[in-house]
């Protein structure tokens, strides 16, 4: 008769079980396979093996080799010192992995089709590439493209990507392959201080490989020149690389002094459009502005930022060409959600020990403080910044060209002189007027406020834990009590680039704002004529 449940008691000796079956791994008395792996030989358990390894199991069926009880294997030299360790976590469920191993063994697991060792090494090399491996990320990267790893893929080039300055002068940068390099070249989101250093990074690749000039020709072609500031297009004229390669890097050079000479009032459509006049994610401060956004816990505060960065893609010192506006919870505008706290759940189907996560959305608005000019686009991205380095990207927008802004702007500037945008009132409201004194800042500084000006919208969201400081940190402000805020630093890029167009049967049926494409034509040709007009009468003023 059986006893009462509340009687019976589970004995679980897992781990004296895993510790017996490690102890006949590699013993011959009991072995019933041998595996000759390199000049070694392995004593192992058809049985075990054949649990973790369907492909294992299929090899030492009789199908296979009939009742042959020895098993050749071929494997490539960086596996062999760790096919011992491998062939032990079969018994014991356990091994010990480091960068160096990582690798080999994920080859050893996908070979063999081994799940649980090959899900464990997939997420350890994920993680060490995620805190910021660069080792890791250029030598996993290119196992991962071949084998299907896209998880483990994505990881690297973030890193490679976010990481450019550290990774050129790391000495595995200079193990990687030309068509490593040269597919990584032709990206247009490699966060770098500039495009110098990317060149030179190549320079210092170059220098220890054996190129033929056909090769450094295919390399020199992928650096983006045109963005280069003058002084450093001389610097590489004046090298001794240049005297030696100058049938290759004149044309080049020559090729981005053009688009600096009339880049800013000619726009060759067909050249200009081209990748290599596109400005990449530049953290120098001509292209990059880093700001740290403080909140209490529930939304950011408000705050106003006059940016000094450029607005055009020929190089050139800038002014204050935008403003960047950060979005409080008391304020909402041009139907942008309202910067309250959201929860954010776990999807159906989880376990039920997540809990709700609240985030905190960071809404920012760009607004150009100068027109845009014409065919132009200034692509915006926002990337999170930890210890003074990018280490994520956030999200994008841009900025175009406005026609209306621009013919309004040089209409003004040749009546009045002024390089400022026109002091237009806002929508009903009539004129301001002004005494001639005293003079009050306050109205002035309200007013040029109210203009209608063309402006774009980032945003994105944020949990507790990315922010630089849990602590809370005590803030004053001027005439009030102090605040507690927690702080998060991010970077704003700026990518001035020249549009470029479709031909105009490929843009359908419609073009602008529902017009025929031949509207769309006499409409384009029409602008182009104002604005030349407006150019010649600059140039006689």
């Amino acid at each position: 008769m059986a006893g009462d449940k509340n009687d019976c008691k589970r004995i679980v000796a897992v781990t004296q079980i895993i510790s017996s079956m490690s102890a006949h791994f590699n013993n011959p008395d009991m072995s019933d396979l041998e595996l000759h792996v390199g000049n070694k030989t392995y004593y192992v358990h058809k049985f075990v093996l054949g649990i973790m390894s369907d492909v294992l199991r299929t090899m030492c069926s009789r199908r296979w080799d009939g009742d042959r009880n020895v098993l050749m294997l071929q494997e490539c030299e960086e596996c062999l010192p760790v096919f011992e360790d491998f062939l032990l976590f079969f018994y014991s469920g356990n091994v010990e992995i480091n960068l160096s191993t990582a690798l080999p063994f994920l080859m050893l697991a996908d070979k063999y089709n081994v799940r649980p060792l090959r899900e464990g090494l997939v997420e350890f090399m994920k993680v060490t590439v995620t805190e910021g491996s660069i080792t890791g990320a250029l030598q996993w990267l290119a196992y991962a493209q071949v084998s299907d790893h896209s998880a483990l893929q994505t990881s690297c080039v973030n890193v490679i990507v976010t990481k450019l300055d550290e990774v050129v002068v790391s000495d595995d940068f200079l193990g990687t392959s030309f068509d490593f390099l040269t597919e990584l070249l032709k990206r247009d989101d490699l966060v770098v201080q500039w495009e110098k250093s990317v060149y030179d990074a190549l320079l210092r690749w170059v220098m220890v490989h054996d190129l033929s000039s056909d090769e450094i020709m295919i390399l020199m072609k992928l650096i983006r020149f045109p963005m280069m500031t003058p002084e450093q297009l001389y610097e590489i004229e004046t090298s001794a690389f240049f005297d030696k390669y100058k049938d290759i890097m004149s044309p080049i050079i020559n090729h981005a002094h053009r688009f600096r000479s009339i880049g800013t009032e000619v726009y060759d459509m067909i050249t200009f459009s081209h990748p290599i006049f596109r400005p990449r994610n530049y953290t120098h401060r001509l292209w990059c502005h880093f700001m740290t956004v403080d909140t209490n816990g529930d939304a950011f505060f408000q705050n106003s930022i006059g940016v000094r960065c450029i607005n055009h893609p020929v190089v050139a010192t800038p002014e204050q060409f935008w403003q960047i506006k950060i979005l409080g919870e008391k304020r909402c505008s041009r139907n942008i959600s309202p910067n309250k706290p959201v929860i954010i759940t776990h999807p159906a189907g989880h376990s039920s020990n997540y809990s709700a996560v609240k985030a905190i959305p960071l809404v920012m608005t760009i607004t150009p403080l100068r027109p845009i000019k014409q065919d132009v686009i200034v692509d915006v991205s926002l990337y999170q910044v930890k210890r003074d380095r990018i280490t994520k990207h956030l999200c994008d927008t841009a900025v175009k060209f406005s026609a209306d802004e621009y013919l309004s702007y040089n209409t003004t500037r040749r009546k009045n002189g002024s390089n400022h945008y026109p002091q237009v009132p806002g929508n009903g409201a009539e004129p301001p007027k002004f005494s001639p004194s005293p003079m009050n800042f306050s109205i002035m500084f309200h007013q040029a406020q109210s203009f209608d000006k063309p402006e774009v919208s980032l945003q994105c969201d944020f949990t507790m834990q990315d922010f630089d400081h849990p602590a809370e940190i005590p803030c004053f402000k001027l005439n009030g009590p102090a605040r507690m805020t927690n702080s998060i630093r991010v970077a704003v890029i700026f990518k001035p680039r020249f549009a470029v167009y479709e031909p105009l049967d490929k843009q359908g049926d419609e073009g602008i704002s529902g017009t025929s494409p031949v509207e769309k034509s006499c409409h384009t040709s029409r602008l182009v004529s104002e604005i030349s007009s407006l150019t010649e009468s600059d140039n006689e003023d």
